[in-house]
C-alpha cells in the first residue's frame, strides 16, 4: 500500500486507468482482497466506482463475486457517501 500510496501521487497516474482488461486500480485491489489499497483509493482519490471491467463487474460487484465482504462494505459505504454528497449540491 505505501508503494501504491507513492506511485499515485505522481501527478501524471490516473487513479481510474484501465488496463486491457479494462480494469481499474480499484477492481484489482478489490478483486485480489487488497483491504489497504482499497482504503487508500477510497480515502485519499477521485475513484470511479462505477468502471466496469469486461466483464461488466464494478469494484464492488467484483469485491462480492469473490466473497470479500470487508471491502464489498467498504466500497459500498464509499459509493453511499458520494451518492449523499451529491444530492445535497
Amino acid at each position: 500500500a505505501d508503494v501504491v500510496a507513492v506511485l499515485l501521487e505522481c501527478p501524471e497516474v490516473d487513479v481510474n486507468m484501465r488496463d486491457d482488461r479494462g480494469t481499474t486500480p480499484l477492481n484489482q485491489a478489490c478483486y485480489d482482497g487488497r483491504k489497504e489499497i482499497v482504503k487508500l483509493l477510497l480515502d485519499k482519490f477521485e475513484t470511479n466506482l462505477s468502471i466496469k471491467d469486461k466483464w461488466g463487474d464494478t469494484a464492488q460487484s467484483s469485491a462480492r463475486k469473490v466473497g470479500h465482504k470487508e471491502i464489498y462494505a467498504m466500497v459500498q459505504k464509499a459509493s453511499q457517501t458520494k451518492l449523499s454528497r451529491s444530492l445535497r449540491r
